[in-house]
Parts: C-alpha cells; structure tokens; sequence
C-alpha cells in the first residue's frame, strides 16, 4: 500500500476518534454539572447553585428569584433523565425531566412532572449553565 493512500485515512481516523471523545466528555461534564445544579436546588443550597451557574450570564438574577421561590417549600425531587442534546456554536444543551413534589403535602404546590433544557457555555473549559428553560409541566399523581 503507498503512503500517500494511507496518510489522508490515518488522519481521517484519528480526527474522528479525537472528536468522538471530545464529544464524549464534553456530554459527560455537561450533565455532571446539571446533576450538581439540581441538587443545589433540592437542597436549597444557594452557593452550591451559583457555583454551576456561568458567571456572564445575564440571567442570574432571574434564575435566582427562581431559586429563592422554591426554597419556600419543602420539595422532593427526582430525576428521570439528564440528557446530553450535543453543543452548538459555543453552547452545549442538556435535557432534564423530574418528578417533582412537596415532602409536606402541602397543596400549593401539587406533584409535577417538569421538562426543561439547560444551555450551558464552558467558563476556563467548564460547562456551567447559562439559562434554564421550562419547555413542559404537568400534573402529575405521584
């Protein structure tokens, strides 16, 4: 076999096998550091929940207000999934689903169902959330 026929496909194989692990620890630390904000929010925990958020995000304070919101009730969440959806341009996005409910019964906040995407951008090489959107809420029976 000549070089010249080799070269182009040893590249080829060795870009794709660059890029696939890239990828896959670029869908590890994204959902690592969607876990870590949901369970900053189950626990109440405000530094823990800055710490994932990306500190030139022009929606902290709304995602705040949010935060200080459901520290008003005593909730129990629990994960369904955490889904890597791929990065575009500079951000990454992450799927999440969570059962949602009050640990006190309390009937204004009924048991949810919740399914949002994360948009996450790297600060020095790490994912951390860029905003948080509700795409679907149901009631749910728990």
């Amino acid at each position: 076999m000549q070089v010249g026929k080799v070269l182009p496909w040893l590249f080829a194989v060795c870009f794709f096998l660059h890029s696939s692990c890239s990828n896959s620890s670029d869908a590890a630390n994204a959902e690592a550091c969607v876990r870590e904000n949901l369970a900053a929010l189950e626990k109440a925990d405000e530094g823990a929940y800055l710490a994932t958020l990306h500190p030139a995000s022009p929606v902290i304070p709304s995602l705040l207000n949010g935060f200080r919101k459901l520290e008003q009730y005593p909730l129990s969440c629990q994960t369904e999934f955490v889904r890597w959806r791929g990065q575009q341009g500079e951000f990454g996005y992450v799927e999440v689903r969570q059962a949602v409910r009050s640990t006190e019964g309390n009937n204004n906040f009924p048991p949810k169902k919740i399914f949002g995407r994360y948009l996450l951008k790297k600060d020095n090489a790490v994912w951390k959330v860029w905003d948080i959107q509700t795409l679907d809420i149901w009631q749910e029976n728990l």
